[in-house]
């Protein structure tokens, strides 16, 4: 600013105070929104998180799909010569065993069974809950040996139990797991509901599974 010519150092120092304090309020402005933007976030619940890693599962398992014009928008299989096998998938789940198998096939014009050329397994550890679309996706990336999104591997759990999970309570003689179907009144003695649990929490061991869970959408 000292090669500004024609100023005087009078008007030189009003500049450059001016200069100061601009800078210091857009210094604030952005200070604030961001702290505004990373509030927002650190508001969100493990539910509401949870929520959004499920739809980003559903997104990512469309989103591996690719066009082709033999077939729409399908999944490629790497060959071992370079080339791509043109491929449906087929998910195979097991709830009780809380695995889930991602079958690639390729199918000829006139096979209709297809033929098997990729695999791969997600399997749910003990401590998570188990939920079938982020399994999936787990399931496809190593079927197509592509990177599998940290997120998915390392999922945020849910905290709160909501409609439509499978839960593990506290029996008279043994533990055994509740799908909960509704939010009203236990109406007499009904343990599938979230009336029951929020009056009995010393009941509910874990959440198993959250596939069909009925979240909030956050906005």
């Amino acid at each position: 600013m000292n090669n500004i010519k024609g100023m005087s150092e009078k008007t030189r120092t009003l500049f450059e105070q001016f200069i100061s304090e601009v800078q210091k309020e857009s210094f604030a402005e952005g200070y604030e929104a961001g702290k505004s933007s990373i509030e927002s976030v650190e508001e969100k619940t493990p539910n509401q998180q949870r929520a959004e890693l499920i739809e980003k599962a559903k997104k990512f398992i469309e989103e591996c799909k690719k066009d082709s014009t033999w077939g729409g928008r399908v999944y490629f299989v790497p060959m071992a010569n370079g080339g791509q096998w043109i491929c449906d998938v087929r998910f195979e789940v097991n709830a009780s065993k809380r695995t889930i198998v991602a079958l690639l096939f390729w199918k000829p014009r006139h096979y209709k069974k297809g033929v098997l050329k990729a695999k791969g397994i997600a399997k749910c550890m003990p401590g998570d809950v188990f939920n079938e679309h982020i399994g999936q996706a787990i399931a496809l990336a190593k079927a197509l040996q592509i990177d599998i999104p940290v997120e998915f591997l390392k999922a945020i759990q849910p905290s709160e139990v909501v409609v439509g999970m499978k839960v593990e309570v506290k029996g008279v003689y043994h533990p055994y797991v509740s799908t909960i179907l509704r939010e009203g009144a236990a109406i007499n003695g009904d343990e599938n509901t979230i009336d029951f649990i929020e009056r009995n929490p010393d009941r509910v061991i874990r959440i198993v599974n959250d596939t069909n869970a009925q979240y909030e959408v956050s906005t």
